[in-house]
């Protein structure tokens, strides 16, 4: 698989292009402290900081205790497990979102067409 499929494969499956890019760079060259990865990928740190911090959230890095933070990548395989879990409760949401909104909605064609058709035999009568 080619470097632009890997992180086009993790961009659908819910990182921005920053996070995939930065959770490559960590599985190709591992473990490594933030300052360096900021040298490394020519980034902000700024920037990094916040990325790294969501790869955190997300489970795909670790940290090391103690001062600099070191980050280090859970294997790819485990983190393309992690990603495709949450797409799929993603996308269980949404169906259930669908679901209801589309009751909802017939709901509000079912008053509509009750309330007009009152309008209409109170002014027939």
């Amino acid at each position: 698989m080619s470097y632009q499929r890997v992180l086009k494969a993790l961009v659908n499956l819910g990182l921005n292009n920053t996070e995939a890019m930065i959770y490559v760079f960590l599985a190709q060259h591992g473990t490594k402290e933030e300052k360096i990865l900021a040298i490394e990928l020519e980034m902000q740190c700024q920037q990094l900081h916040r990325s790294l911090g969501n790869l955190k959230e997300k489970k795909l890095v670790n940290t090391k205790p103690g001062h600099p933070t070191v980050f280090s990548p859970i294997a790819f395989n485990k983190a393309l497990d992690i990603l495709v879990k949450a797409h799929l409760k993603e996308t269980i949401v949404i169906e259930e979102e669908k679901t209801e909104i589309l009751d909802q909605w017939n709901n509000m064609i079912n008053k509509k067409t009750t309330t007009n058709k009152r309008k209409k035999n109170t002014a027939a009568a």
